[in-house]
């Protein structure tokens, strides 16, 4: 079952401001999100253990959907 877009603009979001965020797989149909972080140091230690040769760390604002108890990544908006 395909869920429409609109759909997740009826869940609850936050907004978190001048995260750090790490992809692996950046640009690439494997490409996966491996977390945000507030400090530099510790999306560092992340990007490390990421496998691929395309992996990426950059600076954004997340936008994140609560769905239960747990956060899932909606969107980011590179700075």
């Amino acid at each position: 079952m395909l869920l429409d877009e609109s759909f997740f603009d009826t869940l609850p979001t936050e907004v978190r401001y001048n995260q750090y965020v790490v992809i692996d797989g950046f640009g690439t149909l494997g490409e996966s999100y491996l977390g945000t972080y507030a400090s530099e140091i510790e999306a560092y230690k992340m990007y490390k253990k990421a496998s691929s040769k395309y992996k990426r760390i950059f600076k954004a604002n997340v936008t994140f959907v609560k769905i239960g108890n747990r956060n899932y990544m909606k969107s980011y908006e590179e700075i």
